[in-house]
């Protein structure tokens, strides 16, 4: 293979500068996947209805579901870039 790979187009970048494009393939692969899923079965009932999705109880669970991946996602963040820095600072 002669063409070359610019490995700084696979990577979010560490300013998130590919971010308009790795958002893109996401939204991507979630708009494919949900595709793929309607057409599966087409004859199918709905199992998950606009009224059900507009009780309270689906709206909070939504809810709670955002804020424990939030917390945790930000908790393991936090983490991670706190190695870094101690690796960081105990080469220097």
């Amino acid at each position: 293979m002669t063409d070359r790979i610019n490995v700084n187009a696979l990577f979010l970048g560490p300013k998130s500068e590919n971010y308009a494009f790795f958002k893109q393939m996401l939204n991507y692969l979630m708009d494919d996947h949900a595709q793929w899923r309607r057409y599966f079965h087409p004859d199918d009932a709905l199992v998950v209805t606009e009224e059900e999705q507009g009780r309270p109880d689906f709206t909070d669970t939504l809810q709670r579901t955002y804020e424990l991946y939030w917390d945790n996602f930000m908790q393991a963040m936090a983490r991670a870039v706190g190695r870094v820095c101690e690796k960081r600072d105990s080469v220097s």
